[in-house]
């Protein structure tokens, strides 16, 4: 197991945690400076009404106009204390005459320690104030009481035209700055001035910065931190049980006795049931090779190393059977007498995905089925990782190159579902292409890759495709197309195409063992020379209701029905059927006062057929019994019957128990007939 994979995979999730923490101090920067900034203009609104109230009150005690000479005096006075002790950059007042867009500066201000604003305001008010001809003098002496030509901004506007007290804006003039205008008027003398205060925005950026820089380093710091301790738990958790579990394989496959370390089995974790079954099972190989070391006979040493063989693949092989509301998947392996090592996997990875795998090791006896055991062991893990298939391949590929003394081979494919978008991406290393099984049989050809524990080095490719509802993988080693009759003539994998293709049209549910029965009828019996070994992943189209008895529930079962992706016309010959025993079952089978509380069961479900099954705790009856043919039926003379007709007739099978006091109705259309039927 190298260890650079370790770090890759810390890498990707380092990667991830830093993309997260990143948009999220980010984010809250902004936040935070937008609260900032809106607080801050708060704050800028509150000077101007200040200064603007104490110009006022000043006007009207000492009864003078605010236009005036002594007035003047005042309010530079304001504004320069303002400058000096609170955070304003700067701070004009102007006054606007009857005339259109026309404007008196009576006082200009800014805070001392910026001394460049006095240079900026030069340029800015030279450029808005739009002097013409004239030059901008020294300093704003110049300017104060000068009719000057202003074209007003939005908010000058709204205050000019409908007194608003207070203003806000973003202003452009000097640099990027919050100012709040604040206007007075009603001096009694005609007067119309309006105050100006900005602070600058870049200056308050700056100040957030720095801040947040405190937190920021203290956030990289926890970020370095956990990287390094997911580092070494991803190593210690999962890859250092598996370079152990491996280490051992090996050692076993190459001495060919009992690792001198047994691996710990006191945690819960699927490592432990793995290392357990590995201890038990190299126990019992070390004993079984021990006996076949004092065998004479190399018939039954070879027996004894079949023995050994079928054993490993038992202990590590997945049940046959697997059954979802989502997929159903069954598995065959039959091996033979002189075994190889066939090995299969499949496996829920709880996130949605379920991961399916057959192989075959080259090569006879016990070291085969040990390589399989192991191969079984590293994709299983890989897997349950995140790898992507022709990510578990080129994994597998690099741990059995480092350490192949045997010299053998793996072929063997990988493929991972994803339940949610029916996407099946798979990677092949050197084996026989699958067969999707849907309107037409279909080989996986693609994503073709060089076999495992040849090459170092190597890189995968994989693929894509999407699986529908009652669509099938199947999955098979050679053992099926090379089968062998009496007259050594080989099953081939035309026959194999030939058999599938049928599968669908004989309307039986298991495609595994149809097409075992197939192999072993060409066979007549002969002895087998290779394992056989068989998956078939089937998509499944389920819903479950559970409707009251009245009849307008029917429009839930009929909602599934129309938007489920069977074809347009038997979506709405399912409706007339279902449609006809739901309004009969909510007739007949309770009391009009018995209702309440009773429930309906529908259940509803597609692949290679349709299934619609009607369940309710109702009077016991039996809607199969008596039913009229279509020859029979009598329009004029029948009283009845018709709707049940018509319902039964659009179906392959009808079935009814009665289990547990429930009325238990099935109804089942094949998707698939049989041309020469």
């Amino acid at each position: 197991m190298k260890r650079s994979f370790a770090r890759k995979l810390t890498a990707k999730l380092a990667t991830l945690i830093f993309i997260i923490m990143a948009i999220s101090i980010i984010g809250s920067y902004f936040i935070i400076s937008d609260i900032v900034q809106t607080e801050t203009s708060k704050y800028n609104a509150s000077l101007a009404g200040v200064i603007g109230d104490l110009i006022w009150q000043k006007a009207r005690d000492t009864r003078t106009p605010i236009i005036s000479e002594k007035m003047t005096k005042y309010i530079d006075f304001c504004c320069d204390y303002i400058c000096k002790w609170y955070h304003v950059d700067y701070m004009y007042i102007y006054s606007i005459s009857d005339k259109e867009n026309t404007m008196k500066l009576l006082s200009f201000s800014y805070k001392e320690s910026d001394r460049h604003i006095f240079e900026k305001a030069q340029h800015a008010f030279g450029k808005i104030l739009s002097l013409g001809d004239k030059t901008l003098p020294d300093d704003y002496n110049g300017l104060i009481g000068a009719e000057i030509h202003h074209i007003p901004t939005e908010a000058e506007l709204k205050i000019w035209v409908n007194h608003i007290p207070y203003s806000s804006q973003r202003s452009n003039r000097f640099e990027p700055a919050l100012e709040s205008l604040y206007s007075l008027t009603n001096d009694g003398y005609g007067s119309r001035v309006v105050v100006v205060t900005g602070i600058f925005t870049r200056e308050i950026k700056e100040e957030i910065a720095k801040a947040y820089m405190p937190f920021v380093s203290a956030i990289l710091c926890i970020f370095i931190f956990m990287t390094i301790i997911i580092y070494f738990l991803i190593r210690h958790s999962v890859f250092k049980p598996i370079q152990k579990l491996v280490d051992s394989m090996m050692e076993f496959i190459t001495d060919g006795k009992r690792s001198k370390v047994s691996l710990d089995t006191s945690s819960n974790d699927e490592f432990a049931m793995i290392a357990s079954a590995f201890n038990t099972m190299s126990d019992n190989i070390d004993k079984y090779i021990k006996e076949n070391n004092q065998l004479t006979s190399a018939e039954e040493r070879r027996k004894t190393e079949a023995k050994i063989a079928t054993m490993i693949q038992k202990g590590f092989l997945a049940p046959p059977r697997f059954n979802t509301q989502e997929y159903e998947i069954v598995a065959k392996m039959v091996p033979a007498k002189e075994v190889g090592g066939d090995l299969y996997e499949y496996l829920d990875l709880g996130d949605g995905r379920v991961l399916l795998t057959i192989g075959d090791v080259s090569g006879k006896g016990y070291a085969p089925s040990f390589y399989m055991a192991v191969a079984l062991v590293l994709i299983h893990q890989y897997a349950t990782v995140g790898l992507t298939p022709a990510q578990i391949l080129e994994n597998v590929n690099e741990t059995f190159c480092s350490r192949n003394p045997s010299l053998l081979f793996i072929t063997a494919f990988v493929g991972i579902f994803d339940i949610k978008t029916g996407v099946l991406t798979y990677s092949n290393a050197g084996h026989n292409p699958p067969y999707v099984l849907r309107d037409r049989l279909e080989p996986l050809k693609g994503a073709q890759n060089i076999l495992l524990g040849l090459y170092k080095g190597e890189k995968f490719t994989q693929e894509e495709i999407h699986l529908s509802a009652g669509e099938s993988l199947f999955l098979y080693t050679d053992g099926v197309n090379e089968a062998i009759d009496a007259t050594n003539n080989f099953f081939g994998t035309e026959r194999l195409e030939n058999v599938l293709s049928k599968f669908h049209a004989s309307h039986e549910k298991d495609l595994v063992e149809y097409v075992y029965r197939a192999v072993r009828n060409f066979t007549g019996g002969s002895e087998q020379s290779d394992d056989i070994t068989m998956l078939a992943f089937t998509v499944k189209y389920h819903f479950e209701l559970e409707l009251s008895p009245d009849t307008a529930d029917f429009t839930y079962i009929r909602e599934i029905l129309l938007t489920s992706d069977l074809p347009r016309q038997l979506q709405l010959t399912l409706c007339v059927a279902a449609e006809e025993i739901f309004v009969n079952i909510c007739s007949y089978a309770f009391k009009e006062q018995e209702k309440k509380g009773q429930i309906i069961r529908f259940v509803f479900e597609h692949f290679d057929r349709i299934i619609m099954r009607f369940e309710d705790c109702g009077i016991a009856y039996n809607p199969t019994d008596n039913v009229i043919s279509g020859t029979d039926y009598d329009l004029d003379e029948q009283v009845g019957g018709l709707g049940q007709l018509i319902a039964f007739s659009i179906a392959d099978e009808v079935t009814y128990e009665r289990v547990d006091d429930k009325n238990i109705l099935t109804i089942t259309k094949y998707l698939y007939k049989e041309e020469n039927k």
